[in-house]
Order: structure tokens, then C-alpha cells, then sequence
């Protein structure tokens, strides 16, 4: 039955016609390494090192300063410290002319006290300012513009080199199957021609066949014919 090879043909010849219409692998290839090439060549003289490097001292800048915060609310917490013990100080019971009375010598100490931490609190804000006008210096919106820039580059050189390889494997799987396809087309329609010539071989044995009958037939009513004329001729003799 040749039906199902010629539709197995015809299925096979919609194939390889899809396959070769498909996408121009070629040109996406080439499209793509050309996009991959610039952002490479742009990443190279981009100065990410330099970025990071100010990246890192913003990074530090701000722990000290939130160092220095955290500094400075201590030392206001002595300083409160230190002024509700002067207030208990001003309730002593010994007058100022008794020098060895305790209240007064811790009066004395707590005013010492003060003045320290009223100097380190001084220290710490100015320390405080430094880093407030240093981190002014750096245009940190700026910085992290071009290090999300830069990531979203590596990430883009990544997807096209993915993408290359996964064209060019498909690509590859693309025309194995059309060598393959080919190849049993060939053979298919090898067997088609074949069966039309063994079929018209047959068919020409089967009309010589009918011819020979016919002629055999023909033949034989002939030769009755000549046996009937010859039987007529002996009569007449």
C-alpha cells in the first residue's frame, strides 16, 4: 500500500519546509555578538575599581559616623546623669564652709565630671560635623547610578552569552534535522518511484498478458473458421 509512505513523504516535506523558514540563526548570532562586543568593549574602560573604592569609603564614612551618634547620645546620657546628681548635691546638709563634708566633695567631683563630658561631647560633634561635610563630598546618588549600571551591564553581557550558545546549539540541532529529513525524503521517494516503476512494469505484463489472450482467443476463432472453410470445401468435392 503506498498511501502511507506518500503521506509519510508529504508530512517529512512540511517538516523541512518549516525548519527552513524558521528563524535566520545566522543573523541573531551575529546581531547578538555584535550587542555582546560593545558592552564588552565599553566595561573595559569603564573605572568600576575607582567606584567601588569611594563606594567602600562612603560604606566606612557612615559607620563612623553612626559610631560617633551612637558616642555622642552616651555621652549626653552622663551629662543628665551628672545634672540630676547636682540637683541632689544642692540639698546637702553642710554648709559650704565644711570642706570635708561628702556632699561636698562629690559636689566638687560631679562638676569635674561635666566639664569632661561637656569636652568630650564637644570632640564627639565636632568629629560628627567632619563626617557630615566629608560625606558631602561625595555625590553618592551618582555612585550607586553607575554601580547598578554597571551590574545591569555584567548581567546583559551574561544573557547574551547564554543566548549565543542556546542559538547556536539550535542552530546546529536546526541542521541535523534537516540533513536528516533529506536523507528520508530521498529515500521515500526512492521507494515511491520504485513501486511506480514495478507498478508499471505489471501493468504493462498484465495488458500483454490480456493482449495475448485476446490474440489467442482471436486465434482460435480464426482457425475454427478455417476448419469450418475447409469442411465446406470437402463437401463441395
Amino acid at each position: 500500500n503506498i498511501k502511507p509512505i506518500e503521506s509519510d513523504l508529504s508530512a517529512k516535506k512540511e517538516s523541512l519546509e518549516r525548519l527552513q523558514n524558521s528563524e535566520n540563526f545566522d543573523d541573531l548570532i551575529r546581531s547578538n555578538s555584535e550587542t555582546l562586543e560593545k558592552i564588552e568593549n565599553f566595561l573595559k574602560d569603564y573605572t568600576i575599581s575607582d567606584i567601588f573604592k569611594k563606594k567602600e569609603e562612603i560604606n566606612s564614612k557612615n559607620l563612623e559616623k553612626s559610631s560617633i551618634s551612637n558616642e555622642i547620645s552616651k555621652i549626653n546620657a552622663k551629662i543628665r546623669d551628672v545634672k540630676d546628681q547636682a540637683l541632689m548635691y544642692e540639698q546637702r546638709p553642710c554648709a559650704d564652709d565644711h570642706p570635708t563634708c561628702p556632699f561636698l566633695v562629690n559636689t566638687k567631683k560631679n562638676d569635674d565630671k561635666y566639664h569632661q563630658y561637656q569636652e568630650d561631647l564637644l570632640k564627639a560633634q565636632q568629629k560628627f560635623q567632619n563626617i557630615i561635610d566629608e560625606l558631602g563630598q561625595f555625590n553618592d546618588s551618582d555612585i550607586e547610578d553607575k554601580i547598578n549600571k554597571y551590574n545591569k551591564l555584567i548581567e546583559k553581557k551574561d544573557s547574551l552569552r547564554n543566548k549565543i550558545k542556546d542559538l547556536e546549539l539550535k542552530k546546529e540541532k536546526t541542521k541535523n534535522a534537516i540533513s536528516m529529513l533529506l536523507i528520508n525524503i530521498e529515500s521515500l521517494e526512492s521507494k515511491i518511484s520504485e513501486y511506480y516503476d514495478h507498478k508499471l512494469i505489471y501493468d504493462n505484463v498484465a495488458n500483454l498478458e490480456q493482449q495475448q489472450h485476446d490474440l489467442e482467443q482471436q486465434l482460435g476463432v480464426t482457425k475454427k473458421e478455417i476448419s469450418n472453410l475447409d469442411n465446406a470445401l470437402k463437401l463441395d468435392y
